[in-house]
């Protein structure tokens, strides 16, 4: 979820929500950092600057899949737009378009409600995936066409 921040005297970035974590510190150019590091409650993990290139289709990574947890289907297709997940379940539809960071590692954000997007990590064989957000950790989905 992307959240204001504000920087301290010393650099140190915090969220206006601190009760989502505690500070986060740029390393090296703030433009570029070489990394960032994130403080949560003396809880510290340094995030590496990674280069992994661009995609802008799914390819192959798309197709239908459902979560048998909660009985809600996913739809990854490349369309006009790019990239993009719809979801639909006993609750309503979400369109997402995707946006690639990383190998199988994509970040959905909702058309519609900024607070409902999340980060896909596919599995290895691309047969699954995992959704996580701010209140959704791994939700599983497996590959059903």
């Amino acid at each position: 979820m992307d959240l204001p921040i504000e920087s301290d005297d010393n650099g140190v970035l915090r969220p206006l929500a601190a009760h989502v974590i505690q500070e986060v510190t740029v390393v090296g150019d703030p433009l570029r950092p070489t990394s960032i590091r994130f403080g949560d409650y003396g809880n510290f993990d340094e995030l590496v600057a990674m280069n992994p290139g661009e995609r802008t289709e799914m390819g192959a990574t798309g197709g239908r899949f459902r979560s048998d947890t909660t009985g809600t289907e996913a739809t990854i297709s490349d369309s006009a737009d790019g990239p993009r997940l719809v979801t639909v379940g006993r609750f309503g539809s979400v369109v997402y378009s995707l946006e690639y960071l990383a190998d199988d590692i994509w970040r959905a954000r909702s058309k519609d409600v900024a607070f409902l997007g999340g980060i896909l990590s596919f599995d290895e064989d691309r047969q699954g995936f995992r959704f996580s957000n701010y209140r959704t950790w791994a939700l599983q989905f497996r590959r059903c066409s």
